[in-house]
């Protein structure tokens, strides 16, 4: 009994929202969130003892991808039976994954970091380290236009 409550215990907090929505996607017979639940859990499980994992947010962002790219393919096709489905699943991941942040947020962050320290040019590693610390699905791109054009 130990070993399950110890596993249970070194779940992230993802993996604990997925499997409570398994459970309550179960008891309510929701078949289309449970297998999408499912599939969630499946690619987080496969990429945590993969040789060389990334983050959650990352799988999540794969998995959304794939899912767009499909959908065009599906549509262009006619296949709208399949395009709705990934349509559907699309929503579903969509939802645990953080929203992209404003330029401006973006750069409110830049300039508070440039209160408190005097940076460079060189110092953009760190800087897009400390904005997607706090902006986790902020793009490096903007990140770095925005802190070339506060020097």
């Amino acid at each position: 009994m130990k070993e399950n409550k110890t596993e249970v215990d070194n779940r992230t907090e993802l993996e604990q929202n997925i499997d409570e929505i398994i459970e309550k996607a179960r008891k309510t017979s929701n078949t289309f969130i449970l297998n999408t639940a499912k599939l969630v859990k499946s690619e987080l499980s496969r990429n945590k003892y993969s040789e060389k994992p990334i983050s959650e947010l990352e799988v999540l962002q794969q998995m959304a991808k794939t899912r767009a790219k499909t959908i065009a393919i599906y549509n262009k096709a006619g296949r709208y039976d399949l395009r709705d489905k990934d349509s559907a699943e699309l929503g579903f991941i969509q939802e645990f994954i953080p929203k992209e942040p404003s330029e401006q947020e973006i750069e409110e962050l830049i300039t508070e970091l440039m209160e408190y320290t005097i940076l460079t040019i060189k110092d953009t590693k760190d800087v897009i380290a400390d904005v997607q610390n706090t902006f986790p699905t902020a793009q490096k791109s903007t990140i770095v236009r925005i802190f070339k054009s506060l020097l």
